[in-house]
């Protein structure tokens, strides 16, 4: 125990600084991808071009971050490699968005199933990026604090239901009708809910750790 509260004290100051570096990146990322969405595409074309590359390098030292942590949490190693993937396929996508449009006849079938299957592929690795991110934050909060572990444990668990039920919703929702359709809507809403509460979760984990190191720094300083 004596040991885990000494390492705890000895990361502090590093992972403060990093966790906070992260959470500002994400915020501008996620403002970036509400302005990166179609709607936006045709309402000012500038505009999303700007927040479609804006987004994409904001992913990639999103991953870099992560990779900066891994000296930390090994599993933020895997969350970074996972992240650099799925950059890359959004950084395809924005470059075939800029080429123009592609129709299915253009391309080929044959070409059109393999960007399918690469598509499915990277949301897999996406989905598998956000695991060990969240198992990394867990696991390097534990040792300060195993209620801030628990709770990126069950915003996972939420996480992952919530996924769940919106694929169904979007597979056989229409069968259901308008019911499918609030049924989807109320998933999106707790998708959102989900996605901001690991803002929340992640500011309030660097402001434990930033507590530790100025505590460690008091303690240098009375030593």
């Amino acid at each position: 125990e004596t040991m885990k509260k000494v390492d705890a004290l000895r990361k502090a100051p590093f992972m403060a600084k990093w966790l906070m570096i992260l959470f500002w990146v994400m915020i501008v990322s996620g403002i970036a991808g509400l302005l990166a969405g179609e709607w936006m595409e045709s309402l000012v074309p500038g505009l999303y071009y700007i927040a479609s590359a804006v987004s994409a390098v904001c992913g990639i030292v999103h991953a870099l971050i992560l990779l900066k942590l891994s000296c930390e949490e090994a599993l933020y190693r895997k969350a970074a490699y996972c992240s650099f993937v799925a950059t890359g396929i959004s950084l395809m996508g924005v470059i075939v968005v800029l080429l123009g449009d592609i129709s299915i006849t253009d391309i080929g079938f044959g070409t059109f199933m393999l960007a399918l299957i690469v598509v499915i592929g990277a949301a897999i690795i996406a989905f598998l990026g956000e695991y060990y991110k969240y198992k990394a934050h867990a696991n390097v909060v534990r040792d300060i604090s195993e209620a801030m572990a628990t709770k990126w444990e069950e915003l996972w668990c939420y996480y992952v239901k919530i996924l769940i039920a919106l694929m169904v919703l979007l597979m056989f929702g229409s069968a259901f009708g308008i019911i499918g359709i609030i049924a989807s809507l109320i998933v999106l809403v707790l998708f959102a809910v989900v996605s901001i509460m690991e803002y929340v979760y992640l500011y309030e984990m660097a402001k434990l750790f930033q507590a530790l190191a100025e505590r460690k720094k008091g303690e240098a300083e009375g030593f």
